[in-house]
């Protein structure tokens, strides 16, 4: 695998690609590739690597319940990689796990439900973790169409979070409640695990601006 991706650093540019990262002998060797011909920012090419597949399908999911998830998170990003604290490489958190953190944001602000608590089947695959160790990772998780098929049709409800706040009030609430109320050492942005929001939120006012609160 190596190898491959050394041979993809080398090849690539030559279609218009510029390669801003090469990792060849980590875990899990990969190229991160600039697109320069079109609008496309970056994308992460490695080999025998099927995980993120499903990763990517499921935050395609999410982005499609809510058409605020997908710009969130790249002002997240922007704002994550203008302080430079965005970058596994660099010993910060990674450009998915800034995705994972807004979206267990929103599940706890109520606009978004758990789409892996509500798969109808289980599914796994079986690939290496961060250590090499061969292990199963559970992938499955109810695809957005089901998911409003179901809500349509009143097999399960839908989250109950406010409707009206705009993408500067879930910028600024996702800053407060990272900055403020978040629990960092003990407490895991992991979606899967959350269904009903906790009932801290009753009171919080991470969604404030200019003193006044989304819930009032």
């Amino acid at each position: 695998m190596t190898l491959a991706v050394q041979q993809l650093a080398d090849y690539l540019p030559e279609l218009g690609f510029k390669v801003s990262q090469l990792i060849p002998r980590a875990r899990k060797p990969l190229v991160t590739l600039e697109d320069t011909k079109s609008v496309l920012t970056e994308v992460d090419v490695s080999i025998n690597n099927s995980l993120p597949l499903y990763n990517s399908q499921l935050l395609r999911a999410y982005s499609m319940l809510d058409p605020r998830v997908r710009p969130l998170v790249l002002l997240v990003k922007v704002w994550a990689k203008g302080k430079k604290v965005c970058g596994a490489q660099g010993g910060n958190l990674s450009s998915y796990s800034w995705t994972i953190m807004v979206i267990y944001f929103l599940q706890l602000v109520g606009l978004l439900p758990s789409l892996q608590l509500l798969s109808k089947e289980e599914r796994t695959l079986e690939t290496r973790d961060y250590w090499a160790h061969e292990r199963p990772f559970e992938v499955g998780f109810l695809t957005a169409e089901d998911y409003k098929k179901d809500v349509a049709d009143g097999k399960i409800a839908a989250p109950s979070g406010e409707e009206n706040l705009t993408l500067a009030d879930l910028l600024y609430g996702f800053m407060q409640f990272y900055s403020k109320e978040y629990q960092w050492g003990s407490e895991a942005a992991w979606p899967q695990l959350l269904w009903t929001p906790p009932a801290r939120l009753v009171g919080c006012c991470w969604l404030c601006r200019g003193g006044l609160c989304a819930e009032a």
